[in-house]
């Protein structure tokens, strides 16, 4: 708790130094759907854009195969997508924010207008890093249900394949 408080100074002048990446959109159509955003938009326009979806099957040594490809892809200039649903995509996910690569989350979180990301997410969309999407999803619920996850997942794929999204 000492350590948030004394983080307070920096965090305000990051997010009075880029109000628009810690600015909730609310409302917005990306790739056909309604959601709410948080962050770097312009990731969106980004024109390689690479999906980690992962099965809940793969094994550590395939995760570890599937990170290096999407390393070797950020590395080329893509953008990831992922709505970290499974420890393999959770693990890219995570990853890829250590190593400050550009991220598009989708998320079913939703943030209100004075809600802010934490951590490191908070430091990745400081750095125009990170772009959090939070899509109206068909029956909301507060446990993400497997009709969730592919909604999830079939918004990644939309947001990869549509090159102007917003």
């Amino acid at each position: 708790m000492i350590n948030y408080v004394h983080d307070n100074p920096r965090r305000l002048w990051l997010k009075l130094q880029r109000p628009d990446y810690f600015t909730c959109h609310h409302e917005e159509m990306i790739a056909g759907t309604v959601a709410s955003t948080i962050g770097n938009r312009f990731l969106l326009n980004f024109p390689l854009k690479v999906q980690v979806q992962c099965t809940r099957k793969l094994t550590k040594e395939q995760i570890e195969e599937k990170w290096n490809e999407i390393l070797d892809l950020a590395e080329q200039g893509y953008v990831i997508v992922t709505p970290g649903i499974s420890a393999g995509e959770k693990t890219i996910m995570n990853r890829a924010i250590d190593y400050g690569l550009p991220i598009i989350i989708l998320t079913t979180k939703k943030y209100s207008n004075k809600e802010k990301p934490t951590g490191k997410l908070f430091d990745a969309c400081a750095n125009g890093k990170l772009l959090l999407v939070s899509p109206q999803l068909k029956n909301e619920q507060h446990e993400l249900t497997g009709a969730q996850c592919w909604e999830l997942n079939d918004l990644a794929r939309a947001i990869v394949i549509n090159q102007a999204a917003v």
